[in-house]
């Protein structure tokens, strides 16, 4: 557009300048006799004024046309940048869901770990007892066999007397 519009710049500044060589070579016959050396040294200063211009128009088309490539570019990035920006909010709600499992996980691992603490100390209360069960057994045997030896015992009263056994 900016050089559509120099090129129609540089047309009517010819037909300017034409306009005013023409009129004042061959301008109104009651004026003087132009010379023509003062006439072509004007024509000549327009002409660097114009080729000057030009210059500086064709360097701001040059420049325009380099923002476009520059603009098309950034965009081609921002775009990336955002499908960046959206993958990377998916990755964060994805990790959310993995924190939430591994907490998950953790928390079961935790109770296993205290089932496992709390069966290994029944395993091992179920040793001491059945210990202490055999060591009753062997110490009833023993006065089941003293008894028979001695035979019955008679109570001198009464009242019985229950045997304190040890641990109740």
């Amino acid at each position: 557009m900016k050089f559509d519009r120099t090129v129609m710049v540089v047309v009517a500044v010819t037909f300017v300048i034409g306009l005013i060589a023409g009129f004042a070579i061959w301008g109104m016959k009651k004026e003087k006799k132009v010379e023509v050396k003062q006439l072509l040294n004007t024509a000549i200063q327009e002409i660097d004024r114009i080729e000057k211009e030009n210059k500086g128009l064709k360097r701001q088309v040059a420049k325009t046309g380099t923002d476009r490539e520059t603009a098309a570019r950034l965009s081609g990035e921002n775009k990336a940048l955002k499908e960046q920006l959206q993958k990377a909010g998916q990755y964060k709600d994805e990790t959310g869901r993995i924190r939430a499992s591994l907490a998950e996980a953790e928390k079961r691992a935790q109770k296993a770990e205290n089932l496992k603490v709390m069966k290994d100390s029944l395993q091992q209360r179920l040793l001491e007892l059945e210990e202490e069960n055999h060591n009753l057994r062997s110490a009833l045997e023993k006065i089941g066999s003293i008894t028979q030896e001695s035979g019955p015992v008679v109570p001198e009263s009464k009242t019985e007397e229950k045997p304190a056994v040890p641990g109740y």
